[in-house]
């Protein structure tokens, strides 16, 4: 699969699912419920998403033969999980 459209698919279903999981979460809120499951997985999956879709470009960019383009998605992607350890530790 080439990395443009892998990379929507990733983002298209991250998208979707972390929308709909921040509804069921504001649905559960107004009926009383238990709410923070729900809202805490869609606001985790949100955060993910994007590293997920450039995490997958780069076994596509090296199948594909496209080395730079694969080297610049391991930096973004060692420079989102550097920030990610970061926010841990301040």
């Amino acid at each position: 699969m080439k990395a443009d459209r892998l990379c929507y698919l990733i983002l298209t279903l991250g998208m979707v699912s972390s929308a709909s999981l921040l509804a069921i979460g504001l649905a559960l809120y107004f009926l009383g419920l238990p709410y923070r499951w729900a809202m805490l997985s869609g606001i985790t999956l949100l955060l993910f998403t994007p590293m997920a879709a450039v995490s997958s470009t780069i076994p596509s960019f090296f199948m594909e033969g496209e080395r730079p383009n694969a080297f610049v998605s391991l930096i973004v992607v060692l420079f989102m999980i550097f920030a990610l350890l970061l926010s841990f530790f301040r």
